[in-house]
């Protein structure tokens, strides 16, 4: 979840990507998630920092720690290499 969330991102969407009953048709090698599971998975990457969320409820916009942007970003080349 934290690589794709290099950038701010509605959590509605993320939660669309992520949920089993989802309206998106992702990939097998991502993980398709309860409601249950995916609540647990916010707490705990929440509880450590990793992600921060800002906005109302509706309008929940999720972003990831800048140092694992900056992970990431190094990791997958954004300067111009690979792209994913």
């Amino acid at each position: 979840m934290l690589c794709i969330v290099r950038k701010p991102v509605a959590f509605a969407i993320l939660a669309d990507f992520f949920n089993k009953q989802g309206t998106k048709q992702v990939p097998d090698y991502y993980p398709q998630l309860s409601d249950v599971d995916l609540r647990a998975l916010r707490a705990h990457l929440q509880a450590y920092e990793l992600i921060i969320f800002y906005g109302t409820n509706a309008e929940a916009v999720c972003t990831t720690h800048p140092a694992i942007r900056d992970y990431f970003a190094n990791t997958f080349d954004e300067g111009g290499g690979r792209s994913f």
